[in-house]
């Protein structure tokens, strides 16, 4: 851990705090950024789920799964993927399979895979 640095009169010091949308956090983990981010994808899924349970083609849920889905996780990539514990590439990787099991993200597969 790193140590604390000097306080500054009016300057408030936050553990984590929210950028353009990427969540850093002091110790510059993204732990935080990857749970947010995967919880919002996953209620998209779900959305996706009710979609094609209304009678969606295939193919549209394809194109809305990359501009719900894949787009967010893509959003900033190069700002916080490389930073990626091992553990938080493979809840990404298990989100993508999840999506894969529920045949929502179709041509995206060949893609990922």
């Amino acid at each position: 851990m790193l140590p604390s640095p000097t306080t500054l009169d009016g300057i408030e010091q936050v553990d984590q705090f929210k950028c353009l949308g990427v969540i850093f956090q002091h110790s510059l983990s993204f732990e935080s950024h990857v749970v947010s981010l995967l919880n919002q994808c996953s209620q998209r899924i779900y959305l996706l789920k009710m979609l094609r349970s209304q009678g969606i083609p295939p193919a549209k849920l394809h194109i809305i799964f990359r501009a719900i889905v894949v787009s967010r996780i893509l959003y900033a990539l190069p700002a916080w993927g490389t930073h990626l514990l091992s553990s938080q590439s493979g809840r990404t990787d298990a989100f993508f399979k999840r999506a894969f099991r529920c045949e929502l993200a179709g041509a995206w597969r060949a893609l990922y895979c």
